[in-house]
């Protein structure tokens, strides 16, 4: 078996600890590999057994020693598939499809996953878990479950939408069917950590209950009297009704009771089922309503991909509402802030939706985006000071305050300076006085502060000897 030098890039044989076409050492970076192909096989192991917890773990743990090794992503990309976390997955395999461009399990996933209707069915998903949060958040509790039973219909896998199901019955005392949710939950990841936190939870509640029913039933057989006439066991009250009324009235108070029985029966049984009825029809009706409003934005989408590919003529479309798309263009966008191609990068990094991406596709799009700042930043600058040497000090005056709105320290406060200059210049000393006091308060006991103070304290003694005259 061979492998690559990580410096020169030449196949060197299994066992070789230096390579012999650079002569570089590399007894570290065979432990590595070694690390690497150690922490693949222990996720491989843990996925066969479900535990996806775990084998996610070490899956990371595998690519943190070698980013390069595509069967551990493409691994990780179908354990979070298989417990739900759709748009982690999807990011997973486009970074393996970029790392490796042929001969790469990560396409057949991703051919499977673009099927038509398929990345509408994963967005709507996402939707509709967002919108149980907000439910939530809300109070809606009803609402919230409904929300989450249809999405788990829809997506039997969805670990979190299990998990905080659970977390609303359990809420609402619920707990024989908290109980039975969270066994489907731990089906599908048997060790995932916050699942077993509630069903420790959920079991000391249960346990707690069953103490309390022990006792009640204690309590109840202390208020009867037992004994034996003759061959029958009789029990009785310890105060029974017929010693304390009259036998004459005792028919009467019995219609009586029986009376308040039925009315309690009906407003304790009849009416809360009437109203929880009529409390889950409105939920129902309001979840409806919520889907067809996202059902027809997902229809119009539908058509506005089909029209797209009927069309060949509109291929430049950027694709905002598909995830793929956005990976694609955040990875090309990064290869031109690696190549520092930024005015590119500034190109492609507009047609990236950021709330599509995973945690670490938003960690890239910032990155991304900071470079771009950054020019933009300093193309920006250099047209002020451009400006400002040329005497057009409300140009110079423009472009400063862009600069300072999006980075007020840039250059350690040289444009904060810069822009109280040109406000001098272009005698607005109110504005000058207001911009050196600012350097004064973010750079305390530096040059520039010190300064600043003295422009100020200059400005403010010519404004008061202007205000006496």
């Amino acid at each position: 078996m061979s492998f690559q030098c990580y410096y020169c890039g030449e196949k060197i044989e299994e066992g070789t600890k230096r390579c012999p076409h650079c002569g570089t050492d590399l007894t570290a970076y065979l432990e590595i590999q070694h690390s690497a192909d150690y922490y693949y096989n222990d996720g491989l192991e843990k996925a066969f057994v479900h535990d996806l917890s775990g084998a996610i773990r070490s899956l990371r743990e595998a690519l943190r020693c070698d980013k390069y090794k595509t069967d551990a992503r493409n691994l990780l990309g179908l354990c979070l598939f298989a417990r739900g976390d759709m748009v982690d997955a999807l990011s997973e395999w486009v970074i393996s499809k970029n790392l490796q461009m042929e001969n790469n399990r990560a396409d057949v996933y991703l051919e499977e996953i673009q099927r038509p209707g398929e990345i509408g069915k994963i967005n709507s998903n996402i939707t509709k878990f967002n919108q149980a949060l907000r439910y939530c958040n809300d109070g809606s509790l009803d609402l919230a479950k409904l929300q989450l039973r249809r999405i788990i219909q829809q997506n039997s896998n969805m670990v979190d939408a299990y998990q905080l199901l659970a977390l609303i019955q359990m809420q609402d005392k619920e707990y024989m069917e908290a109980k039975s949710t969270l066994q489907k939950a731990q089906k599908i990841d048997v060790r995932n950590t916050l699942t077993l936190r509630y069903q420790k939870e959920l079991h000391q509640i249960l346990k707690d209950l069953e103490k309390d029913n022990s006792k009640k039933k204690k309590k109840q057989k202390a208020k009867v009297i037992s004994f034996q006439d003759g061959n029958d066991s009789i029990t009785v009250p310890r105060h029974p009704l017929r010693n304390i009324i009259d036998g004459s009235w005792y028919t009467l108070v019995n219609i009586a009771i029986g009376l308040g029985l039925g009315l309690l029966v009906c407003f304790f049984l009849v009416l809360p089922t009437v109203k929880q009825q009529a409390k889950n029809d409105a939920a129902n009706s309001l979840v409806n309503a919520n889907e067809k409003v996202t059902n027809s934005s997902n229809s119009v989408s539908q058509l506005q991909a089909q029209v797209s590919s009927l069309n060949k003529e509109l291929e430049k479309y950027t694709g905002k509402s598909d995830a793929v798309t956005s990976y694609e263009q955040l990875i090309q966008a990064n290869n031109a802030v690696a190549s520092n191609d930024l005015e590119t990068a500034a190109t492609l990094i507009q047609s990236v939706n950021r709330d599509l991406l995973g945690t670490s596709g938003q960690a890239v799009y910032d990155s991304v985006n900071a470079a771009v700042n950054a020019q933009q930043l300093q193309a920006t600058y250099d047209a002020a000071n451009k400006a400002y040497d040329s005497g057009d000090y409300a140009t110079a005056i423009t472009n400063y305050t862009q600069v300072t709105g999006m980075n007020e320290s840039y250059r350690d406060g040289e444009a904060l300076y810069r822009l109280a200059q040109a406000y001098e210049k272009n005698n607005q000393s109110t504005e000058a006085i207001t911009s050196y006091n600012r350097i004064s308060e973010l750079f305390p006991d530096t040059s520039l502060a010190r300064r600043a103070a003295r422009k100020a304290q200059k400005l403010t003694d010519a404004l008061a000897k202007a205000a006496e005259q």
